[in-house]
């Protein structure tokens, strides 16, 4: 059973960020670890990440899912300053390698 003031404050908090949206790309920083592979531009809910010149290029469409910080295999990208460094978190359920 789905908790209603639960959906009630997440729908609210997606209302309010889905105008900050074109802003969340700002705060991603590419290292020089970036391996040019792709992996972030792949795995992109939106299609926020463009790779130009082998290097990611974030677009205004960033819903901030995290999914390229958190599969970058280099730990390459990062959201800001604060996030150098940290663990990662990788879902076992999903192969990577299957995704289109």
């Amino acid at each position: 059973m789905i908790n209603k003031n639960l959906f009630a404050f997440c729908d609210k908090i997606y209302k309010v960020n889905a105008s900050n949206w074109k802003t969340l790309s700002k705060n991603f920083i590419i290292t020089t670890d970036c391996i040019e592979c792709g992996y972030c531009e792949k795995i992109c809910p939106t299609s926020n990440i463009v790779i130009s010149d082998g290097n990611p290029s974030f677009q205004e469409k960033c819903v901030s899912c995290l999914a390229c910080y958190q599969r970058c295999p280099k730990k390459a990208i990062n959201y800001g300053k604060r996030t150098i460094g940290k663990r990662r978190y990788f879902n076992p359920n999903i192969d990577f390698t299957k995704m289109n």
